[in-house]
């Protein structure tokens, strides 16, 4: 996704999109269905840090670096965990 945007449009549309993406589905992987009834408030507390992390005319700002860097961590992190779990389940089957 971060690549088809910088293709289509600039590379800090595909940092922002892919911070977003991120941030959405790690909130649904934890609430679930029960994401939709935070909607109104999470978009309320989360509406400014949007405007701090929004390209500015194509320009990649500190924040939205700060907080791609984050997203990227935090996926890698539960890449980690979901190989984790995987090898132990493998490893439950054979036994």
């Amino acid at each position: 996704m971060l690549a088809v945007a910088a293709l289509l449009g600039s590379v800090a549309t595909g940092l922002f999109f892919y911070v977003m993406i991120s941030l959405v589905w790690g909130l649904w992987k934890r609430l679930g269905s029960c994401l939709i009834g935070f909607i109104v408030p999470i978009a309320l507390l989360g509406a400014p840090f949007v405007f701090l992390i929004a390209p500015r005319q194509g320009a990649v700002t500190v924040g939205l670096v700060v907080f791609f860097l984050a997203a990227v961590l935090f996926d890698v992190k539960n890449l980690r965990n979901a190989l984790r779990a995987y090898r132990a389940a493998k490893r439950a089957a054979r036994a």
